[in-house]
């Protein structure tokens, strides 16, 4: 379904649901779809125009729709109730081709809106993410009910709800998330640390959390992300230093081979913003700085398990 947002400067802002018409395209058999709808006691229309049309309706129900020999479905749905109830009685009514399993996929959508309409008024096209949004939105009560008159210079509209948008967008929360990550530096925060600075629904801070680029991670996986990167970063850093020393030097080039290019681009960031964080590779072990260690007790509200080992023959303690 379609939905408009109406600015009333008196009354704030409504959303309105409208009526569509839908064409569908379908490899429905049109002859043998006629003879199903016959012996269908739901049906209580069935017939064709001199154009060839199937023109049908369910029992208890206006809704028209249109079946040409080319397989194109037309129907005008009121509401999205009636359309998710119709739709699956059209799905089990037609009949596919032989050998082919039915398939129906919208193709083109009319919308009908009164005219003229209000200085006011605006349109917007919604794409899935947004009408997920809203839905939600509304489902969960983040969008704040907002009661209000309507005025004469509606046009006759019709208002199925009345809101106001929420406060905080995903600008709003992308702007948060980097904060969160400037802060937590060796890991992504979690769904509840971002929570407690964003004021949305679970399910609405979720979408745009990973909209904005946020994986969810377990602990574990967070904690050895973590540490592969300050690492790394050891390494990366004593190659840019040029120090004399081959072996590390041949160890850091191996080392910095075997890195994905997202661990190597973290490694990098770490070296870039942090670099009193970044630790220092010698002969025998990686050698974590202080601030690195008490950065990572304030993260993970645990010992850093990295810090000062002998590292293996990967580079990694």
């Amino acid at each position: 379904m379609s939905y408009v947002y109406y600015c009333q400067p008196d009354t704030g802002y409504f959303v309105v649901q409208l009526l569509s018409q839908v064409v569908y395209e379908t490899n429905a058999d049109v002859t043998a779809s006629y003879e199903a709808m016959a012996k269908n006691p739901l049906v209580v229309v069935a017939d064709q125009t001199d154009k060839g049309l199937l023109w049908f309706k369910f029992k208890d129900n206006q809704t028209v729709f249109l079946l040409s020999p080319q397989g194109k479905l037309q129907v005008k749905w009121n509401d999205v109730s009636e359309k998710r109830t119709l739709f699956k009685l059209v799905r089990n009514l037609l009949v596919s081709k032989s050998n082919e399993k039915l398939a129906i996929t919208p193709v083109k959508q009319q919308t009908w809106i009164n005219y003229p309409v209000p200085e006011s008024f605006r349109l917007y096209w919604c794409d899935k993410t947004s009408e997920y949004i809203l839905k939600t939105s509304l489902e969960t009560g983040a969008m704040t009910n907002s009661a209000g008159k309507r005025s004469s210079s509606e046009c006759g509209v019709k208002f199925q709800t009345a809101v106001k948008p929420a406060s905080i967008g995903f600008d709003d929360v992308k702007v948060t998330l980097e904060d969160l990550r400037r802060e937590l530096v060796f890991r992504e925060p979690t769904l509840k640390e971002a929570a407690v600075e964003i004021d949305l629904s679970p399910a609405v801070l979720e979408l745009f959390l990973k909209k904005a680029g946020w994986e969810p991670r377990s602990e574990r996986e967070a904690i050895s992300r973590a540490e592969t990167a300050i690492n790394l970063a050891g390494w990366i850093h004593l190659r840019q230093e040029r120090r004399s020393e081959p072996e590390l030097v041949a160890l850091a080039l191996r080392v910095v081979a075997t890195a994905s290019l997202d661990d190597i681009a973290r490694a990098k960031a770490i070296i870039r913003d942090y670099p009193h964080l970044v630790p220092r590779a010698t002969r025998k072990a990686i050698m974590w700085t202080e601030e690195a260690a008490a950065k990572w007790r304030q993260v993970f509200g645990k010992e850093p398990t990295c810090t000062g080992e002998v590292f293996d023959e990967k580079g990694y303690c």
